[in-house]
């Protein structure tokens, strides 16, 4: 591109870059977009998984977790009211052959456009709390 100022190095990390590409001067007709740039001091740790193989209800320490199901048969796992916090995120896997259903304890609302039960083996769902004990459900469900 005509009209490049040089640098002394190659910017090296994305702040040191878009430092240098916002002092360019483009040529008029090219198209510029700028975008800012968040940094993030302390950036959050990879998801952890955690297994299970029976029956299972969720408590606060899952929270931000991967939730693993291994079970061969029918499991249920149970969301239950006043542990979480407006914003918390789940993601449920039906990792293991046997069905696994999303159960709204009491007090608790779980909304889906269609059930509560996973739709196939390595399907995935993602739970989020939206309200006060009012959860949305977003994956593949059974119609």
């Amino acid at each position: 591109m005509a009209g490049l100022k040089p640098f002394r190095e190659v910017p090296t990390n994305l702040v040191e870059w878009t430092k240098w590409m916002n002092a360019q001067d483009l040529e008029p007709s090219a198209t510029v977009v700028r975008t800012s740039t968040t940094i993030i001091e302390n950036p959050p740790t990879l998801w952890e998984i955690e297994d299970f193989i029976a029956d299972y209800v969720l408590n606060v320490d899952d929270a931000g977790k991967i939730k693993r199901c291994t079970a061969a048969s029918a499991t249920n796992v149970t969301v239950p009211a006043g542990v979480f916090t407006v914003g918390d995120q789940i993601v449920l896997l039906q990792y293991g052959a046997g069905v696994l259903t999303i159960v709204a304890g009491s007090g608790t609302v779980l909304n889906t456009p269609s059930t509560l039960v996973f739709n196939e083996q390595h399907g995935s769902v993602t739970i989020i709390m939206t309200d006060p004990d009012e959860w949305m459900v977003a994956g593949r469900m059974a119609p």
